[in-house]
Order: C-alpha cells, then structure tokens, then sequence
C-alpha cells in the first residue's frame, strides 16, 4: 500500500511504496492515462523510484523489515493527477485492481494534505477536481504552474497560493471579463505572473 509524507516547507509530498505496489501504481496510471503526458509523468516518477534511482528506507510489516522507495512529487502536479485519474476513469471500464489503485492515490493525497493544509485541504480537493474537466489547458500551462510553485521557498506562501495557483489553469482565468481580478484575496497571483514564466527554463533547485 503507497503512504504519503508532507515535505517540510509544503513543496510537496514523499510517496512511498514497495517495490510491488510502485509497479502496479505505474501500471494503473498508464492503462487509465493512456498518451497523457502529464498523467504519464506521475507514472515516470514513480518508476524511477521503485528502480532505486529516489529515496530508500526500511518499514516493518508483519514483524519484518521490508524495502521502500519514495519519490517527491509538487502538490500541485500531484492534486491534478490525481483528479484527473479519477474523471478518465469515469469514462471507461476500470477493473478491481485499478479502482483499488485509485482510492489508493486518492487516500495518500487527501490524508497528506491533511497534515499539510488543514484549513484548506477539502478545498484543494474541490479545486483540483474543477479543473480536472479543462485537460487541454492543464497540458498547455501546467510548466509554468508548477515552476513558479517550485521557485517558492517559504511554506507560508505556498499555502497561501496553492488553490489560486490550482484554479489559474482554468481557461478563463487570464480573461478579465469572465474572471475579475481578485487582488483583495489571499493567495491571487495575477495571470501576467505566468506569462513572464519560460517553463524549463533554468533548473530550479527546490526547497522541499
């Protein structure tokens, strides 16, 4: 079974699995993303951990010590793989192993936002599955999303931003007509932030 760990300065979370259960999580997230690139990615990672090319540790499990392999993954990339695993699964006929698969992922991201955002983790959830309906746009701006999450290097502002960086992918967000600015509010990042952003551009090392 995968568990998760919040990061210390909320970047993310530690997904952490055997060997088995990494396998058949990348195998789950394949069959249900199909060419998805950024579905496919969570697979990727997930693959070089249980390969041994991430973290390590040990666990007990029934009395003995067993092998885990962890990866970090950014909350937001995570929040929307997740959403968006479950509403491709709505359109096709999954078997037991995947929707075991699914409330898996789903358990490890909502009792870990949990410890990281209490206030506001059924919110993130809600966000994240909105926006889970606009795929082509998550595709097209996810990159810059999640480099401008990355460069963050305070907790507190990351969980100040986190549900307007999650809900910026929606298509609207940069049309002033349909989305008024929301400078009053906690956490608004004004769309000309995310146009000023090359994704990849430069390597960001990421305080986690």
């Amino acid at each position: 079974m995968l568990a998760g760990e919040k990061t210390e300065y909320l970047a993310g979370l530690t997904i952490w699995g055997d060997a088995w259960d990494l396998r058949t999580a990348c195998n789950v997230i394949h069959e249900i993303g199909g060419d998805d690139d950024f579905l496919v990615s969570l697979a990727y990672d997930l693959r070089h951990a249980h390969q041994g090319d991430r973290m390590q540790d040990q666990a007990i499990l029934f009395d003995d010590n067993k092998v885990i392999y962890g990866e970090q993954v950014l909350w937001p990339a995570f929040a929307l793989q997740v959403a968006c695993l479950r509403r491709e699964a709505g359109f096709m006929r999954t078997t037991a192993q995947q929707q075991s698969m699914l409330y898996n992922l789903e358990f490890v991201l909502e009792t870990t936002l949990l410890q990281a955002f209490p206030d506001k983790w059924k919110k993130i959830l809600s966000v994240a599955a909105e926006i889970a309906h606009y795929p082509d746009n998550i595709a097209k701006n996810i990159d810059t999303r999640l480099t401008y999450f990355a460069s963050l290097n305070d907790a507190a502002d990351r969980d100040e931003c986190i549900i307007w960086l999650i809900r910026s992918l929606h298509p609207d967000y940069s049309e002033s007509e349909s989305w008024p600015t929301r400078d009053s509010e906690p956490g608004w990042i004004p769309p000309e932030v995310f146009q000023s952003l090359q994704s990849h551009s430069i390597h960001i090392d990421i305080k986690w």
